[in-house]
């Protein structure tokens, strides 16, 4: 089963989650992220796309998946993660139950375990150089 997302043009989505490519769970969640969002998220390997987007650091980008809006604002972890969900299905107010108090900061450390935690998870993708995307 190929786990990559189907990437969209930059054009027609709200916005740009950069994630790590090479990770298997993070694979994962973005293909899922994929579905839901309907090309409203434009979702890239951050191995291939990281230099494109000069607000963000590698290092950082390794660290927690980023999201940058349609306005150029990066948001990180768990706080990118509510907010492709609410860009991915606007029903959802997701950046407003992440912002009640306690669901920020119980949200922040489960991102926080998980992402230091994701190769132990589920490994790391087995793949010629870095395991990319390429634009339909």
């Amino acid at each position: 089963m190929d786990t990559q997302p189907t990437p969209q043009k930059p054009y027609q989505a709200k916005a740009t989650v950069l994630y790590d490519g090479n990770c298997v769970f993070c694979r994962r969640q973005v293909a899922f992220l994929d579905r839901l969002s309907r090309q409203r998220l434009n979702l890239l390997n951050l191995h291939e796309h990281w230099r494109d987007y000069p607000q963000v650091s590698f290092e950082a980008a390794m660290q927690e998946m980023k999201l940058i809006d349609e306005k150029g604002k990066v948001y990180g972890g768990a706080g990118a993660v509510a907010k492709s969900l609410e860009i991915a299905y606007p029903l959802l107010k997701l950046s407003k139950l992440y912002n009640l108090p306690g669901v920020k900061w119980f949200c922040d450390m489960a991102y926080r375990l998980i992402a230091e935690n994701r190769y132990r998870l589920m490994g790391e993708a087995e793949c010629e150089g870095a395991c990319g995307l390429k634009y339909r």
